[in-house]
């Protein structure tokens, strides 16, 4: 299976997809973009400490590729924001355990 998400740093970034290294990011929300080196289609996403977040949809599983299809249709920037901020409050929370 091809990798479908990548973790990195906001500032010095590796594309899941084509590995190559790009610095900083058009933009950070719940809508699509595309690598600057491959043109795949990613979303990105940015938490806390600097990380982000690449998902790449046409790798993603059905599942996980239905959840961002309902969170763009549904949900705006803000809303989407304060999803991710309970989503690391989560995360902080299992880690703590």
């Amino acid at each position: 299976m091809k990798n479908w998400y990548k973790i990195n740093n906001h500032d010095k970034n590796i594309c899941g997809n084509c590995e190559v290294e790009f610095e900083g990011l058009q933009t950070l929300d719940h809508h699509s973009t595309r690598c600057p080196n491959c043109n795949i289609e990613s979303i990105w996403f940015y938490f806390e400490r600097g990380r982000t977040l690449q998902i790449i949809p046409e790798n993603a599983p059905k599942e996980f590729l239905a959840f961002i299809k309902w969170s763009q249709k549904e949900l705006d920037e803000l809303e989407f924001l304060e999803l991710i901020v309970s989503f690391e409050e989560i995360a902080r929370a299992i880690n703590k355990s």
